[in-house]
């Protein structure tokens, strides 16, 4: 995807906290 935001939530989840488990989450939800 161009942007997180073309990301489905637990796609998003997944790859996301895999990818920096120490920020949970860049984006709020």
């Amino acid at each position: 995807p161009e942007s997180i935001f073309d990301y489905q939530f637990e796609d998003f989840e997944i790859v996301g906290y895999e990818s920096h488990p120490h920020i949970k989450a860049p984006v709020a939800v």
